[in-house]
């Protein structure tokens, strides 16, 4: 089965075909479309210093380059490349016969590595980049081309190795398919011993140490019959089959944490409005807020560190001083920002949007642990940009099974299959993944089996984006269709309950936490109104008679007589005394109950002053004052602003995200390129035994030294002497190594040392 298809495909159809002798002749005879479908599948290319076609095929050489690159292959591109080390030069034809592949298979595969140029068309076929056999040293588990006994004795044929003793075709069968190095000690049974030494005097094994042995390359590929793959793996493994889910259960269960995700959103900011996180000395937050807002919200640690995390990533939450007017002014908080305050406002497919968008992008990882503990909510511990990068792969991955369920352990298995090369992930780490996208309702598991995920019908992947993008039209499109409506009507009870049939609007979200407080939840929340909630609203700056009235236009049973009679009594008792954070002044309503409290000896604490007749001073904060006198009976209004306060977002916490490549920049770049034409010498003229320099970019010198070490031929280097003039010479590279340049000058027979800093151009030897 062919590979899915890439964002582009406009490498030849014939991608074995070509005479060009190196990388940098291939990138000259491609198309600028050709070109800007490199730059787009290698962006590091893009950002790269080169100015000419020379440097660019020398910064694709560059090891971190090519790892970069090699990550991004699949399984059967990777078999592709494999085939090609090992055969090299080499055709497709050839390649399908060794891996096993349908020949269109092949072609597409190469065709890919072309483009990637991670193998170049020579006169005599496809020839891999040498990076590429330093990364890869061991392809398709056979011996490195550089080990010993790779080259394969003349007598080694077919015949050969069909009239081996049964011993002897056992030991090579255990090292046939990889890896080829194998351990035969002195506590082997006798036969294996005897068959391994006459495999070794064969010539079909190497001793390379004491006890271990070597298959060689040419051996093992003669065992495999020229194949260098046992199978050929063209498409990613399936699940396992199971029952089908019923599509419409599926979507009523996203949707409904997608609603949850929006009510608990809600309750959060509201409660870091009313009580900010404390931000710990090195960042974050501490177990004790997580603990607190866990109770609070009825949620777990890891819902409340996902909640967390997400709000900050969304801009909803950060952390800065506490405006002057609140009662920990000046001191640095997690709070609510100004645009949460928008965000209330917009229609809820947008508010999950940003929610969702802010997930999908976010480099913190609300699972992250820190050694054997886990890493505190909001801190520099928890943000890892590996886990980013996962979530999008595994999710797109839940997308491409079109409806089929998968568990963690199977979506890790086409992982694998989708980047070979790369560190595989923990499957904690990928159950935790699924389990953030379970709560934010972007999959959804069946009810006959829990443990696997399908993708919500408004979970959809931009086609061809890389990294994956999540298609927002879809998203809102599928939310619009399917997100069930908020409740903006509560049942006010005469036990003194309000019940919420479902998520309340964030106005109703917000008066039902300042009046009330959960007391328990299920398919219906049940807020208890108490004579301390009213008193909590009263002290917000709230009067009696607003409270009424915003109660009654949200109660769809009109207001009880309980609930009304409950708000006169705590009214009644509230704001004989007005204290105003200005200055902590105490304003009376009564001439004689300020006198009285000016000789109250119990109230000696607060350094009362008379500034008038209805107005005392006291020498203590607002906050303070207001909980003694509460403590002695008077039950003091406190005078605020009709806002909430907000944090101020620190400067730069924000993480900016690089903007991926346009294909506009990425044509523009491609043509600059092409025009730059060979490279010519910046400042150096030519002499008469000296060429022009090619290039003075350091990843090109590099990459030339390289390859003359490769070769063994002559290459021109200039190089500053101690004086920090600039001298040129012709010299036969030995070896590249440690930052120093072992080569030997023409004319001369010791090779001399330079340090690899120092050379500040080269050039071919022509």
């Amino acid at each position: 089965m062919t590979p899915p298809p890439r964002s582009r495909a406009s490498a030849p159809s014939r991608p074995d075909s070509g005479g060009f002798r190196s990388l940098a002749d291939d990138l000259r005879g491609r198309s600028p479309e050709e070109l800007a479908d490199l730059l787009e599948a290698r962006p590091d290319l893009a950002r790269s210093s080169s100015t000419d076609l020379a440097g660019l095929a020398a910064a694709a050489t560059t090891p971190t380059s090519v790892q970069r690159a090699l990550e991004g292959l699949t399984r059967p591109e990777l078999q592709a490349l494999e085939a090609v080390l090992v055969l090299a030069p080499v055709d497709a034809a050839a390649v399908a016969h060794a891996t096993g592949a349908p020949s269109d298979d092949a072609r597409t595969c190469l065709a890919h590595l072309v483009e990637l140029a991670l193998l170049w068309r020579s006169p005599e076929g496809l020839r891999p980049l040498r990076t590429i056999t330093e990364l890869i040293p061991r392809p398709a588990r056979l011996a490195g081309a550089q080990e010993a006994g790779s080259t394969p004795p003349p007598e080694v044929t077919p015949a050969v190795l069909a009239g081996l003793p049964s011993p002897e075709r056992a030991l090579l069968d255990a090292l046939l398919w990889g890896p080829p190095v194998g351990q035969v000690t002195e506590a082997a049974p006798p036969s294996t011993q005897a068959a391994r030494d006459a495999l070794v005097e064969r010539g079909l094994l190497v001793r390379v140490a004491p006890g271990t042995v070597l298959l060689p390359r040419g051996v093992a590929l003669a065992l495999r019959e020229g194949r260098t793959h046992r199978a050929w793996e063209g498409a990613p493994p399936r699940p396992a089959p199971g029952g089908t889910p019923r599509p419409d259960l599926l979507t009523d269960a996203a949707a409904a944490q997608v609603s949850d995700l929006l009510g608990r959103t809600d309750e959060l900011l509201l409660e870091l409005q009313d009580r900010p996180a404390t931000l710990l000395a090195g960042s974050g937050t501490g177990v004790r807020e997580v603990a607190r807002l866990s109770r609070a919200l009825d949620t777990d640690a890891d819902g409340i560190h996902l909640l967390l995390e997400t709000a900050h990533a969304a801009g909803l939450l950060d952390v800065g001083p506490l405006p002057a007017e609140a009662d920990r002014a000046g001191e640095h908080v997690w709070g609510p920002t100004p645009m949460a305050d928008r965000w209330w406002q917009q229609p809820d497919p947008e508010r999950v949007l940003a929610l969702l968008e802010a997930w999908w992008a976010m480099p913190a990882d609300p699972a992250a642990r820190e050694g054997d503990r886990r890493a505190n909510a909001l801190s520099e511990g928890a943000r890892s940009p590996l886990v980013r990068r996962l979530r999008q792969e595994l999710l797109e991955e839940v997308v491409l099974l079109d409806g089929a369920p998968a568990s963690p352990e199977e979506l890790l298995q086409r992982w694998r299959w989708r980047h070979p090369l790369r560190r595989t992930p923990p499957a904690e780490r990928v159950e935790a993944v699924v389990a953030q996208a379970r709560a934010l309702g972007l999959v959804a598991s069946p009810a006959t089996d829990p443990t696997r995920v399908v993708a919500a019908p408004w979970l959809a992947v931009v086609p061809g984006s890389r990294p994956a993008q999540l298609d927002a039209g879809a998203l809102s499109a599928g939310l619009e269709e399917h997100l069930p409506a908020a409740a903006d009507r509560v049942l006010l009870q005469a036990d003194l309950t309000a019940v919420s049939l479902g998520r309340p609007t964030p106005h109703l979200a917000g008066l039902l936490h300042l009046v009330g407080q959960v007391e328990s939840r299920g398919g219906a929340t049940i807020h208890r109104l108490t004579e301390a909630s009213l008193r909590r609203a009263l002290d917000a700056g709230h009067s009696a008679s607003d409270v009424r009235a915003a109660l009654e236009a949200a109660s769809a049973t009109g207001l009880p007589q309980p609930v009304d009679y409950l708000l006169r009594e705590v009214a009644a008792g509230h704001g004989r005394v007005h204290l105003t954070d200005a200055g902590s002044a105490l304003v009376l309503d009564d001439p004689a109950l300020a006198t009285r409290m000016l000789h109250d000896p119990d109230l000696a604490p607060l350094g009362l002053e008379l500034l008038a007749p209805t107005v005392l001073a006291s020498r203590l904060p607002a906050a303070r004052a207001r909980a003694f006198l509460r403590d002695h009976g008077y039950g003091p209004s406190v005078t605020r602003p009709s806002t909430p306060p907000r944090v101020s977002p620190r400067s730069g916490a924000r993480e900016v995200l690089s903007q991926p490549l346009t294909r506009e920049a990425a044509l523009d770049r491609a043509e600059r390129l092409l025009a730059a034409g060979e490279p010519t010498p910046p400042e150096q003229p030519a002499t008469p035994d000296a060429p022009a320099m090619d290039s003075r970019d350091p990843a090109v010198v590099q990459a030339v030294l390289r390859e003359a070490v490769a070769d063994a031929r002559p290459v021109w280097i200039w190089h500053t002497d101690p004086l920090g003039g600039v001298q040129h010479a012709l010299v036969t590279p030995g070896s590249l190594e440690g930052g120093r340049l072992h080569a030997v000058r023409a004319g001369e027979r010791l090779p001399r040392v330079w340090s690899a800093h120092r050379i500040v151009g080269v050039a071919q030897a022509r």
